[in-house]
């Protein structure tokens, strides 16, 4: 029997089915070359492009970078693959702007090897729609005027700033007032 390499190549997404992305969100891609054959595999090299609507980043300490100068994402060259071993690279993309909802973000990778034909890997399709213009913000309250301290004849403000003593001597007053009317009409009589 004659002994082959027999290249798989898997591609995944950070992306779960289904789900749908926007304007800068970040998909990581992982593509996976295994060698199902009985024969080792040489020089296997992985490529793969940056995807439409989407700019190859980096991670710089917490954040992502862009750099829309890399096109073109190519792995180091794997000398020998054994039966049964694997490789593996990751790159990751923003997403651009999406002009139009259901735009499908497609990628598939190849790998080479010397004396096998290209092999491609699945090709991953992920649902991106535009982004939503923001809410706006709702305007805050006015803040309420403070009370005006002018009242007319026919108003009392009403401060909640009563207090016994006020009411206190408001019925003083109003009790010697009448005391004075009952004397002086006794007085009178």
């Amino acid at each position: 029997p004659v002994l082959e390499p027999d290249l798989r190549v898997v591609k995944e997404s950070s992306i779960q089915d289904g789900d749908i992305v926007k304007e800068g969100d970040i998909i990581t891609y992982t593509i996976t070359v295994y060698n199902d054959g009985d024969a080792p595999a040489h020089n296997v090299v992985i490529k793969d492009t940056v995807p439409e609507n989407t700019t190859y980043v980096e991670l710089d300490g917490d954040e992502y970078v862009r750099d829309p100068n890399i096109e073109t994402i190519t792995s180091s060259v794997r000398e020998t693959l054994e039966p049964g071993e694997n490789f593996s690279i990751s790159f990751s993309v923003m997403v651009d702007e999406i002009t139009q909802d259901g735009t499908t973000i497609s990628n598939t990778a190849t790998v080479s090897a010397d004396d096998l034909p290209d092999t491609s890997s699945n090709t991953v399709g992920i649902t991106a729609n535009t982004t939503p213009d923001p809410e706006p913000e709702p305007e805050p309250e006015p803040e309420p005027e403070p009370p005006d301290d002018t009242t007319s004849d026919d108003e009392i403000p009403n401060t909640g700033n009563y207090t016994i003593l006020t009411i206190a001597i408001v019925f003083a007053f109003g009790l010697l007032v009448f005391s004075i009317i009952k004397y002086v009409r006794l007085k009178i009589e």
